[in-house]
């Protein structure tokens, strides 16, 4: 996958250095995204339907707009997906791929909100020309610890500062450190320096 990907609680991927070589090679434009509308898409039914309510509780305050769907992605800035991947990829549910939902909806950036093994996004989210967002790829949750990240890394993104930027302050890339305020994720940041305005 292309984009800088950054790991937490012992899952060990690309580090520090790398990021912020690249970053500065790359000289990347930070975008800023004025009046950001969440969305939220349920395909995992009831299931998914308690996760997202409960998100929604601490997350929703932070977005000037909420978009709720079951069926078709809704247009948006942040998608949070709730959805069953498999083995092999595919996202139940939908007729479209993780990538075309990612599309479809034309968020900047997408939290893959349920549990699933590294395989599964693995084969969910192989390179391609369209779909590109920076992508939080959840493995464990940990409970209310999920949302609570997220709200934190969203403030600091409604305060300027760009989402890699954020997450290296709340969840430094240091070997040995011990995350256990954070949920384990895996941070696809294939969009870059996005921030809210």
């Amino acid at each position: 996958m292309e984009g800088w990907i950054w790991g937490l609680a012992g899952i060990t991927l690309i580090g520090i250095a790398v990021t912020w070589i690249r970053l500065a090679r790359q000289r990347p434009t930070k975008v800023v995204i004025s009046n950001p509308a969440l969305g939220v898409l349920n395909l995992a039914g009831s299931a998914g339907d308690e996760l997202a309510t409960h998100d929604l509780a601490v997350l929703a305050s932070l977005f000037d707009d909420v978009r709720r769907s079951d069926g078709e992605p809704p247009i948006c800035d942040v998608l949070l997906l709730y959805c069953d991947i498999g083995p092999d990829g595919k996202v139940s549910g939908s007729t479209r791929t993780l990538r075309e939902i990612i599309r479809d909806s034309r968020a900047s950036v997408v939290v893959v909100a349920r549990d699933h093994p590294v395989g599964s996004y693995t084969a969910a989210v192989p390179r391609a020309a369209f779909g590109r967002a920076n992508i939080v790829m959840t493995l464990r949750r940990k409970g209310s610890t999920f949302p609570r990240f997220l709200a934190r890394i969203f403030s600091e993104m409604k305060g300027g500062v760009s989402m890699p930027v954020a997450w290296n302050k709340l969840a430094p890339q240091v070997p040995g450190a011990a995350h256990v305020d954070v949920p384990e994720t895996v941070f696809v940041c294939e969009a870059g320096e996005i921030a809210f305005g």
